[in-house]
């Protein structure tokens, strides 16, 4: 399957943006009225009627349906009476189940939301995916979601994993300057980017072309109409059972009548009504009812473990998986990283409350002897850093990765100021976090001399580290004591990330120049 986008939308949005300020709020908010949210249509959910009336869809069901039917024809009232009452509180308790999941789903879908970067009146923004706009200036970076279609302006190393479009598995290299045809494939459209896929290296600047259904993956969703849902194993089982117990009630009636005409002396009208009778009495009509009460049982103690199951024959399916593969951020965590506490070489930990870019403090002011290495740990977190930290409205907000917006925010509660920080010690170069690298940092001027801080995995900084500091003074590294310090906290479910420093060098930041000679500061130890 070929896309191929509209060549004029490509121009007018690279005319309505500006590349250095972008939209202006009254821009994008027109735009947002004539383009529509930035999201593909959702499957309408069932309301409270179509839930309960979905409760009689099933063989079983019918059978019980027809019995009562039946029963009431040949004048037994109480059973008809009985298995009407059966299907009924069957019914009311499997809508009054579904209903609750469907709302708890619902509110969790809005509980986390995905972002975009975006140049909105000159200034990097955060907003919500669904308020790209066709025009804004997206900005992105190694390990973002690209919001929508975009028609790049910069590219700097910028690698891109299509494969949900393309199914390419490699990522492809992008190049803003690149001259494309107009009817190059989609694959081949390098000076594009789509939206869905993922950053997997470097940086870019693009104008969005096209949100919500005009996107390539929008495109797909359009045509991709038929709904082909797997059957739980429970109805597949139901259906067998009420498919046997149907031909052995059929084939017991038929032994029965021919038992009956082979002896002789039976009225047409008492042959019915005892066939009608066997065949009413060996349907179990509570099974329904009991296999309900079971189901909706497991959906609670499901819940009591954070589970929410939308509806109740998924309780019995879900037993029935060997594997579950899930996506972490943004499915079992909100994606907002705090620094739990600052830990130095020497073992001394600093904790601190609030979490995310809540405010907060230090539990406890540090000891004299260790303030110097506990700022020096602090600062390096500031300076080898790309995100942005902001009080507007109110509150903090933070702009940027979070990993790095975690240290902004425990420099707060510390008692830095983040632009006397970055004001007092100029930045020479930046080196930005890429995976293969495993390390970011960040080159700047410190009384005089150039100063390399750099963060990033433990396992990285610590090979690099041929000191660490103690107290006001720098030591040989002891690696054994820091692994150890490693393994205790990974232990205890903490994501790490290490800092050190050193003189910078001329060649720090080339590619194929690796770290070596740091002196090892310390480490945060985050909680998602």
């Amino acid at each position: 399957m070929t896309f191929q986008p509209n060549q004029a939308s490509l121009a007018t949005a690279a005319s309505d943006a500006d590349i250095a300020s972008g939209l202006t709020s009254g821009e994008a908010a027109a735009a947002l009225e004539t383009h529509g949210p930035n999201r593909l249509p959702e499957p309408r959910l069932p309301g409270p009627i179509e839930i309960f009336a979905r409760q009689f869809l099933s063989p079983f069901i019918y059978i019980l349906i027809v019995a009562a039917a039946v029963s009431l024809l040949v004048g037994q009232t109480t059973s008809a009476i009985f298995i009407a009452a059966v299907l009924l509180l069957n019914a009311v308790i499997g809508a009054v189940q579904e209903v609750s999941a469907q709302k708890s789903a619902a509110a969790l879908r809005g509980l986390v939301r995905g972002k975009a970067h975006v140049v909105r009146d000159g200034a990097v923004r955060a907003i919500d995916i669904e308020e790209v706009v066709p025009g804004d200036l997206a900005v992105l970076a190694s390990g973002d979601r690209v919001p929508a279609d975009m028609r790049l302006l910069e590219a700097e190393n910028l690698t891109i994993d299509e494969s949900m479009l393309t199914g390419e598995s490699l990522a492809v290299v992008k190049d803003a300057d690149a001259v494309i045809a107009e009817d190059a494939t989609l694959g081949d459209r390098i000076n594009t980017c789509f939206a869905g896929s993922i950053v997997t290296r470097g940086r870019g600047r693009g104008v969005v072309t096209a949100t919500g259904l005009s996107t390539a993956i929008g495109d797909i969703a359009k045509r991709v109409t038929d709904k082909r849902v797997s059957e739980p194993p429970l109805m597949i089982r139901i259906r067998r059972f009420t498919y046997q117990m149907a031909g052995a009630i059929a084939v017991a009636i038929l032994g029965l009548i021919i038992s009956m005409l082979w002896i002789g002396g039976y009225e047409t009208t008492a042959m019915v009504m005892m066939a009608i009778g066997l065949a009413v009495s060996t349907i179990p009509e509570g099974l329904p009812a009991a296999l309900t009460v079971a189901l909706a049982i497991g959906m609670r103690r499901m819940a009591s473990e954070n589970v929410i199951i939308r509806k109740l024959v998924a309780v019995e399916a879900l037993g029935s998986c060997t594997f579950i593969c899930s996506d972490k951020t943004g499915t079992l965590t909100v994606n907002e990283l705090t620094i739990d506490a600052m830990h130095l070489p020497s073992g001394k930990s600093f904790p601190a409350t609030g979490a995310g870019v809540a405010p907060g403090a230090l539990k406890a002011p540090p000891e004299p002897e260790d303030l110097d290495a506990l700022s020096e740990l602090v600062v390096t977190g500031v300076l080898a850093n790309e995100s942005h930290l902001e009080y507007a409205g109110g509150e903090w907000a933070a702009d940027g990765d979070i990993v790095d917006a975690a240290f902004l925010v425990y420099a707060k509660k510390f008692g830095l100021s983040l632009a006397t920080v970055r004001a007092e010690r100029e930045r020479r170069k930046l080196i930005p976090y890429e995976s293969e690298n495993a390390f970011s940092g960040s080159v700047n001027a410190c009384d005089g001399q150039d100063i390399l801080f750099v963060k990033g995995s433990p396992e990285k900084i610590l090979a690099a580290s041929t000191r660490m500091r103690v107290g006001d003074a720098d030591e040989p590294v002891d690696r054994e004591r820091i692994e150890a310090q490693f393994t205790a906290l990974a232990e205890s479910g903490y994501r790490l990330i290490a800092l050190a420093r050193r003189p910078a060098h001329p060649n720090d930041g080339a590619g194929a120049h690796p770290l070596h000679d740091l002196t090892f500061l310390g480490m945060a130890a985050m909680i998602d």
